[in-house]
C-alpha cells in the first residue's frame, strides 16, 4: 500500500530548489505588501548581471536551466542550511495524508 501512495509523488520537499519560492528571491508587492515570485528573466539580470528571455525571441529551456542552477549557487550554503533548520525542526516522520492508515 506504501508504494502506491508514493508512487504518484515528486521529489521531496527538502531537495527541491525553486527560485520562485525562495523567499530572498522573491519581490514585496507594492500593493498588498506579500511577497511575490520574480520572472526568472528578472532575477538573473539583478543577481548574475546576465540577460536571458529577450523580448521577440524564444525561450531556451537549456539556458533557463543553467539560469537557474547558477542562480542557486549564489545562495547554495544559506538555502540548503535552511532547509536543513526546517527539516530538523519537523517530526521524525510526517504522516503520509494519501494513505489510509
Amino acid at each position: 500500500q506504501r508504494q502506491m501512495c508514493i508512487r504518484d509523488r515528486t521529489h521531496p520537499w527538502h531537495q527541491i530548489r525553486d527560485t520562485s519560492l525562495y523567499k530572498p528571491f522573491m519581490r514585496v508587492d507594492n500593493y498588498s505588501g506579500r511577497l511575490r515570485p520574480q520572472k526568472l528573466r528578472t532575477l538573473t539580470q539583478i543577481h548574475l548581471g546576465r540577460t536571458i528571455q529577450q523580448e521577440g525571441t524564444e525561450h531556451d529551456s537549456i539556458i533557463d536551466a543553467i539560469a537557474a542552477i547558477d542562480l542557486y549557487k549564489t545562495v547554495q550554503y544559506e538555502w540548503d542550511y535552511a532547509v536543513a533548520v526546517a527539516r530538523t525542526n519537523m517530526a521524525l516522520r510526517a504522516p503520509c495524508y494519501f494513505c489510509p492508515y
